[in-house]
């Protein structure tokens, strides 16, 4: 009898401070603060990468722009220079800028 009341005690006593099953609720809820704290952070980073993309896009753009801008000028200056007369130099060739 005595050791049914023993065990009948220490079952009384697990269950009422619940040690195993605090434990797995506690794991439970650690693994979820971990898994919500990871998803923050890969959406954070996800987020970062997709600016990156689009300041490199805006930036390649620019750089073409200004590369067919530079190559129009040099087309503009080369198509001045063949209309130009050779045979001598003066303030009023298509060249100078008389503005």
């Amino acid at each position: 009898m005595r050791k049914k009341v023993k065990k009948l005690g220490s079952e009384i006593l697990a269950a009422r401070t619940g040690t195993e099953g605090d434990k797995k609720g506690l794991v439970l809820v650690a693994v979820l603060w971990v898994v919500a704290v990871l998803m923050i952070i890969v959406a954070t980073a996800g987020q970062t990468s997709r600016l990156d993309t689009k300041v490199c896009r805006l930036v390649r753009t620019e750089q073409l722009r200004c590369k067919w801008s530079c190559r129009a000028g040099i087309e503009t200056a080369i198509g001045v220079l063949n209309e130009d007369f050779r045979e001598g130099d003066s303030l009023t060739d298509l060249w100078s800028d008389n503005e």
